[in-house]
């Protein structure tokens, strides 16, 4: 029941913002009565900071490819777009026409920053785990030839993290971005920037 009331939570922040959801609609929406559901979460707060964690789980996921031990780095880039592409669909769906790009998750990620300090700080150690998984595959791919060498794995981690998050942000300023095709043209551009290219 927590699972289901998290989630719940999750889509009716998403479609009307953090402030216009109650606990009572949320109680009502998973079919509890109320004082039920301050048995699983004591304040609304509590519940959305559960929700906040369910969606850093979700965003935790880009870097999961690269820990595959046989996948090629290409592979595995174009893995990480194809699953910015799907966590875009899934935020959208949960909106009608009506509210895309008047809430969505950055508006309340802004809220949680603002809220709990402890949000700011996970942020943070997940980008230096991120970082150090890149770190990683970036040096496994230039020992394999398939990649330059001439780079720093660094600035390829902030290159991919702020594609990937640049781009969840415009889908929600941008509702009409075609996502998919973006996603693809993100992959080609640093494929090719990083590829070892073969001569002829």
């Amino acid at each position: 029941m927590r699972e289901k009331i998290i989630e719940t939570a999750a889509e009716m922040m998403l479609r009307e913002g953090y402030t216009r959801v109650s606990m009572s609609g949320i109680a009502t929406a998973v079919g509890l009565a109320k004082p039920t559901l301050y048995h699983y979460f004591r304040s609304k707060e509590e519940l959305f900071e559960a929700v906040i964690d369910l969606f850093f789980k979700e965003g935790s996921k880009w870097t999961a490819v690269f820990r595959q031990p046989d996948i090629t780095f290409r592979e595995a880039l174009r893995q990480m777009f194809g699953y910015f592409t799907e966590l875009v669909g899934y935020m959208d769906h949960l909106l009608d026409d009506r509210q895309k790009g008047k809430y969505g998750y950055y508006y309340l990620l802004v809220d949680a920053l603002r809220m709990f300090t402890q949000v700011r700080e996970r942020y943070e150690q997940a980008y230096k785990s991120d970082f150090a998984i890149i770190r990683k595959a970036v040096r496994k791919a230039i020992k394999n030839k398939e990649i330059r060498d001439d780079f720093s794995w660094e600035t390829l981690a902030a290159l991919l993290s702020s594609l990937l998050e640049g781009g969840l942000l415009l889908s929600t300023l941008y509702p009409a971005l075609n996502v998919s095709k973006i996603s693809e043209g993100f992959f080609e551009i640093v494929w090719e920037g990083i590829r070892v290219k073969n001569e002829k």
